[in-house]
């Protein structure tokens, strides 16, 4: 180079896992159900990632990938939903 300095600005984006949020909800009020437990599984383990407490909406962070997403107790009165 001649001399004459060149600068560059590089700007790196972040991005964090993607995150899922979920809860049971009536269809008919759109009310929160306490009570329904669900089990977040990577495609093709037989064993849970996380299990949740039935208590509260909640939000997982997870690595990219391929998931699924069960219900396994429903609140009282009310069924689980389907796979």
């Amino acid at each position: 180079m001649s001399g004459s300095e060149t600068s560059y600005e590089v700007t790196a984006l972040n991005h964090p896992y993607p995150q899922i949020t979920f809860e049971k909800i009536d269809a008919d009020t759109s009310a929160h159900l306490t009570g329904a437990i669900f089990e977040v599984y990577k495609k093709g383990d037989s064993q849970p990632l996380h299990r949740t407490n039935g208590a509260e909406v909640f939000t997982l962070s997870l690595a990219p990938g391929e998931y699924v997403l069960k219900e396994v107790e429903a609140p009282d009165g009310y069924k689980p939903a389907a796979d």
